[in-house]
Order: structure tokens, then sequence, then C-alpha cells
């Protein structure tokens, strides 16, 4: 059966109504009241009843009738609070129901990535100039397991897990928790808060890690045994949907077995930090995405344990275009320039997770440049975000350049190293293994594997 109102060509669909309070009400029904709004949410056992409706569904009688919004009800959710839903949302009751807007709401509630799945209906009310949007949702389990593998040529295979959640409290707050073993040992726990405060549209970071590895790179003799501890506290403000700025402080204190590799000269240093971070988001999924860009830059002022400053600034920009046939052209460019004395633990050292093609550890600086380009073409790939798929594999065609220079070698950022290759991932959900092969500015060939993606 065609449908033919303007909110089901935007895929929102209409149905009868599931339960009116009024005239009959499945037993153990339960509709709670939000006072601002009109918008209400519905119990478990009205959820069941809902679906049931769902055969039932029936298009629009009038054609190309515009409709007007009455009220929003919630159905679906159990430990997430109403409140943390509508306040994502630009729809106020007596807004007309227009198909582009009711797409742009629902692919922002996809985008947000804390719920399983999303879906937007439709329901007659007394008013026939006017209608019920309901919005049935599913949430994700509290925690997700990752597992993570990895070898270097430089400090070996490495292996860990990654325990992840993206509405902990119902609130939207993010946690990830990981750990790795091998020639260096990790451990990371980063937490946020996306929005605090209600009006103010204030959100918070928690960052806390732990490094520890021999230090092998060529550009210290000999080698010793670094652990680095790391706090850092991100405060600051929404700007709409698509900006945040905020302001960020912590220290990193480093441990090191030969004296001559700390500041102090000592057994540790302790570094204090305090910076300015802005970030600029437009991609449809933040994981592997199809279309979109993403900019990050960070400036940071910190004190060493002599007393003297280093002055750092860092850039990140990304790029995500869809062309025919879900093919997905991606960049990234990435910046990183010091200013100022740079301890031995802050020096650059690429991997092959920043350019592809070169030993960890090949060629260092104070100051780098490094850029990616990736052709991603589906093989058998189904991606639709809102019914929370994404799962396949993807042919792989990419080109790397790079340099790390010191700041007293102006021209360093000229000499750049490349690599170009292609590869396999194979996607699921959050989790990437990749297996890829390329040839280096040397002529030298390559083979990298792994369960990350960097972009």
């Amino acid at each position: 059966m065609r449908r033919s109102s303007k909110t089901a060509e935007a895929g929102v669909k209409e149905g009868p109504d599931p339960g009116n309070a009024q005239t009959r009400r499945p037993a153990g029904f339960r509709k709670t009241s939000i006072p601002s709004g009109r918008i209400r949410t519905g119990g478990c056992r009205e959820m069941l009843f809902l679906r049931i409706s769902w055969i039932l569904l029936i298009p629009a009688i009038l054609c190309g009738q515009e409709f007007a919004l009455e009220d929003i009800r919630l159905y679906g959710q159990v430990r997430t609070p109403a409140s943390v839903i509508l306040r994502e949302l630009r729809l106020k009751p007596g807004m007309p129901l227009d198909p582009s807007l009711l797409n742009t709401e629902r692919d922002w509630l996809v985008r947000l990535d804390f719920l399983r799945r999303i879906d937007f209906l439709t329901r007659a009310v007394s008013d026939p100039d006017r209608r019920t949007l309901m919005i049935v949702v599913s949430e994700k389990p509290r925690f997700t397991f990752y597992p993570s593998a990895g070898w270097d040529a430089l400090f070996g295979i490495s292996a860990g897990v990654m325990l992840a959640s993206d509405n902990l409290s119902g609130r939207r707050e993010t946690l990830r928790i990981r750990a790795r073993f091998g020639g260096i040992r990790e451990g990371r726990l980063l937490w946020s808060n996306p929005w605090m405060a209600g009006s103010l549209r204030l959100f918070t970071e928690l960052d806390l890690g732990y490094t520890g590895f021999r230090y092998l790179y060529d550009d210290f003799e000999p080698d010793f045994f670094q652990e680095v501890y790391r706090f850092r506290w991100t405060l600051g403000r929404r700007f709409g949907r698509r900006v945040r700025i905020g302001f960020r402080g912590g220290w990193d204190r480093v441990v090191a077995d030969d004296p001559d590799a700390l500041v102090s000269r000592g057994g540790r240093d302790t570094m204090a930090e305090l910076g300015l971070t802005g970030e600029w988001d437009t991609r449809d999924w933040p994981f592997y995405p199809g279309r979109g860009v993403y900019a990050k830059a960070a400036v940071a002022r910190t004190r060493l344990p002599d007393g003297r400053i280093l002055r750092e600034t860092d850039a990140d920009l990304r790029g995500y275009l869809t062309l025919r046939a879900d093919h997905i052209l991606a960049f990234q460019t990435v910046v990183h320039i010091a200013d100022g004395p740079v301890p031995v633990c802050r020096r650059v050292h690429f991997n092959d997770g920043a350019l592809r093609g070169y030993r960890t550890g090949s060629f260092w600086g104070e100051n780098s440049l490094t850029a990616s380009l990736e052709y991603r073409l589906p093989l058998h790939y189904e991606r639709n975000p809102s019914a929370n798929l994404h799962a396949g594999t993807l042919a792989v065609f990419f080109a790397d350049a790079g340099a790390a220079w010191l700041q007293s070698d102006r021209s360093g950022w000229k000499r750049l190293h490349g690599a170009a290759g292609f590869g396999i991932h194979a996607v699921w959900q959050r989790w990437v293994l990749r297996a890829e092969y390329g040839v280096n500015r040397g002529g030298r060939g390559f083979l990298t594997a792994g369960t990350d993606v960097r972009f």
C-alpha cells in the first residue's frame, strides 16, 4: 500500500492510536506526563501493545496534506530519562511535521550513538490537521567488550581489550576502559558527560592513563624503561550541535631508570599543562563515517620541572565523501608544532598507525606532519546506523605521507616519507580487522595488520 502523506515520504510511519487514555487502556498501561511541551513516555506494557499495533499501519488519508505536531510520546527507554532524549530534538508542539525536519531529527538521534534503534511513527488525534509523533527506541547494553591485537617491528606483539559504554547511567555518559599488554603496557580510562547544567550546555571529559615500555628508539642511548602517568580534565560548552570549545588542564608524571632521560635529572618529572581545545564535527557517524568533516585544534602550555615553558599546537582535520555505489573517499591531516624545550618523553616517533610502511622509530622529531588518503570500496557491507547495523568487508586503497623534524630545522617538513598500497577492512560494529600491503618511498614492500583504524 502506497503511503501518500508527507510524513510517510519522510520515512515516518503512520499508525493507529496505541491506546487512548480516555476510552481504552490495556491492563498495566502506564503513561508519564512531562509538564512542558506535552511530551509523554509509555511503559513496557504499552510498548508491547504498540508493537502489536504496527501490524495495522495505514497511510494518511489526505494526499500531500501537512500536519502540525500535537505532542510527542516516547516508548521503549528503560534507564534513560525522557528529558535526555527530548533535549536533543528541535521539534516543538505546533510545528509543521516537515519531512526534511523529521529526517534531520531522527538522523541526529542516530548520530549520537547511545540508542540501539530509533523509529518515528505518527498517529491521528481528534484534530484532523494534527498528529502525535511517537518515538520508539531500544537501548544498547550498558557495557560492550572489544578485543584488540597488533604487531610492531620494534615492540613486538600486543593484545588488549576495551570495555565501552555509550550510556553509562542513562544520561549519555560515555566510558572507555582500555588495557594493552606486550612490548608496551598501557591502561587508559576515558569518561565524558556531553551535556550538563541544562541550558548552559556544558560538557566535561576525564582522561586517566598509564604507559610503560622500554625506550628502544634510536634517538637516545642507552635504552631505559619509561613510565608515564597521565591526567587530563576538560570543561567546556557546546554551541549548537556541531561545535564544542573547552579548557583543558592536567599533569604528566614521568618515571625513568635513567636520570639523563628526565628534565630534572632525578628519578621523576612532573609537568603541569593548561590549554584550550575546540572541535567541529559534521560526520554522519562517529565510527567509520561515510560523509562529513571533523576538525579539532588545541593549544597547550606546559611548565617543565626546571621552570621552562613548552608550548604546543595540534590540529586534526578529517573529511569523508560518499561517491557512487557507496564508495567512500576519506582523508586525514594531522599537524603537531612545538615551541620550547621538548622532553624525551614527548618526542615524536612515527609508527605504523601514523605512517604505514616504516618501522617504528625510523625517524623522529619535535614537530610532525602526516597526511593520509583512503578509497574504500564495499565488497559486502551493510551500514544502517538506525538499526545498529554496521558490518561487512571493504577493499581499501591508501596513500600516506609524513615528516618529523626538529624545531631548528626550518625546512624539515619538506622531507616527506610516503607509502601506498591496498588492503581489506573487516568491520563489525566498532571493531575493525585490517590487513594491508604496500610499498614505501624507498621501494620496500611491507605488510601491516591490526584491529584498529586511524580515521
